[in-house]
């Protein structure tokens, strides 16, 4: 029988903590958590509080701070001994760590402590994120909110250093259309919930996956599983193979019938429909989402429910796999084996027996996996901005573009970098909004004058689509004479403090100022 030793290191040690016991999840899009259980040194073994100092301040295992999971090979399947080799890892954070009696059959007893970990993103979930992203891809949208949640400026780093974390590789494969979104904005939600809602929108899934060097890497991709399936042979082979399997349970369903969809592009106007006729299914607003983003969104939902008509449980001693990795199930000699992916696995070890097996689940291997559209409370922000175009002096007019929409930077969007001798400065982020109006259309409405620092309101109605609908007025951005005017519209010109417009007050200002002018 395959043998394997697991250890709990510390990032650049290569000396670790014998694992008792291991139990780790990893969930499609979801990262992982699990625990590992430590056994004590004999000075230990009926010392509570002492067990506990020593894992978390001689050890350096202090929750909040990373702690690597590493599962060896120390013998082949004939029980020979081979050199220790590395066949995962889990760089991970700790979340706690509980010292306690361990209570044995023979009614002993010795300390153990149990140490919880999960995977960085999922460490930096509950954090609320303020933040404004722009003109950037799935990639720089993860690497940005990264930044974010663990307290840094936002800037888009696809290789984040964030103290006390595991190292970090951020990478992508995903469609061209993805490659520059115009923007998103994270406005109060958890940065889990809101970043899953980001990709689910967007058609795109998570893999987080730990490499041989204890580095973490997060991979965005939108396509079907990709490279050589791992053969898991079930009901012949031999036991102790790790290719081994069996099959746990099986469950088919049907898919539910496709709907349409509508673009409603608050952007630009466009309102098509898309897919089958009849019932509504959807409505994508996301900004600048043009008919062929929007038709391959609809497909999306499509896909997952065609996804889940038949699922499988399996049981396998082969620790490479991973959500989202591509296995043949082969029944009996291995003809008629057909691909699937993995879906949800948990791994196990025990250290006394050095034993390893998994339990996963598995979808169709031919169809991307990407995640469902949460339950999100889309609920309405109001906040301020301020009108922000490049290169134009404060006072001076800002030019709308063909679609009516003006540059506005939103109160909490990141500061701006300043620059240093191996970047240049990153600039506050702005974004191109349009202007709800009461009346506007191709040839008729109010066309109102913004000028560079105007306040407006702005409504976060999503990540992906905002409106202004309102600004705010100024009584020292008048002249004099108007500071009494009840209504009215007015147009400052460019030049001294003249205006012109219509206004309306009370009779006895009115007479007054005429007084006054003679």
């Amino acid at each position: 029988m395959i043998q394997y030793d697991a250890g709990l290191f510390v990032p650049g040690s290569d000396i670790g903590l014998n694992i008792l016991t291991m139990s780790i999840q990893e969930r499609q899009g979801n990262g992982w958590a699990g625990q590992v259980t430590i056994g004590m040194p004999v000075h230990l073994q009926s010392n509570v509080g002492g067990a506990y100092g020593w894992v978390v301040n001689e050890e350096g295992f202090e929750p909040g701070y990373a702690a690597i999971v590493k599962m060896m090979v120390i013998s082949d399947s004939a029980g020979n001994e081979i050199p220790r080799t590395v066949v995962r890892t889990w760089p991970s954070i700790v979340t706690s760590v509980h010292a306690r009696l361990d209570r044995k059959p023979d009614n002993t007893a010795e300390v153990v402590v149990d140490v919880n970990l999960v995977d960085p993103l999922t460490w930096l979930g509950n954090v609320k994120l303020w933040g404004v992203i722009t003109n950037t891809s799935p990639a720089g949208i993860v690497a940005s909110v990264l930044s974010l949640a663990s307290g840094g400026s936002g800037a888009i780093s696809l290789s984040p250093a964030i103290p006390g974390f595991p190292v970090i590789h951020i990478s992508e494969n995903v469609h061209s259309s993805l490659r520059s979104i115009p923007y998103v904005i994270a406005h109060g939600y958890p940065m889990i919930q809101w970043l899953f809602f980001v990709l689910s929108r967007l058609g795109v899934r998570i893999e987080t996956v730990g490499d041989s060097t204890g580095a973490i890497g997060i991979y965005l991709k939108d396509l079907p599983p990709e490279g050589t399936p791992i053969n898991i042979l079930v009901e012949t082979g031999q036991k102790d193979s790790p290719n081994y399997g069996s099959i746990v349970s099986m469950r088919y369903g049907s898919a539910a019938r496709a709907r349409g969809a509508i673009l409603d592009n608050p952007s630009t106007g466009d309102i098509r429909h898309i897919g089958e006729p009849g019932a509504i299914g959807a409505v994508i607003d996301s900004a600048r989402t043009n008919f062929d983003q929007a038709s391959r969104r609809v497909d999306y939902a499509n896909q997952f429910a065609a996804l889940s008509e038949g699922r499988m449980m399996v049981s396998s001693g082969q620790p490479g796999l991973t959500p989202g990795r591509l296995v043949k199930i082969a029944l009996g000699d291995g003809e008629g084996a057909n691909t699937w992916q993995v879906s949800d696995i948990t791994h196990y070890y025990s250290g006394g027996t050095k034993f390893y097996n998994n339990l996963f689940s598995t979808l169709d291997g031919a169809t991307a996996w990407r995640p469902p559209v949460p339950g999100i409370d889309e609920r309405l922000v109001l906040v301020s901005g301020v009108v922000e175009a490049t290169d134009v002096e404060t006072d001076e007019s800002v030019e709308r573009d063909s679609s009516g929409r003006i540059p506005v930077r939103l109160s909490f969007a990141q500061s701006e970098i300043p620059a240093t001798d191996s970047r240049p400065a990153v600039p506050s982020p702005v974004i191109d909004l349009v202007v709800l109006q009461q009346i506007a259309g191709t040839s008729h409405g109010f066309l109102p004058s913004h000028r560079q620092g105007d306040l407006c309101r702005v409504a976060i109605r999503s990540p992906f689509f905002a409106e202004i609908v309102g600004f705010s007025y100024r009584n020292d951005f008048v002249a004099d004479e108007l500071l009494d005017t009840s209504a009215g519209m007015v147009v400052n010109h460019e030049q001294d403090d003249r205006w012109s417009g219509i206004v309306f007050r009370s009779k006895d200002v009115d007479d007054a100022l005429n007084e006054d002018t003679g």
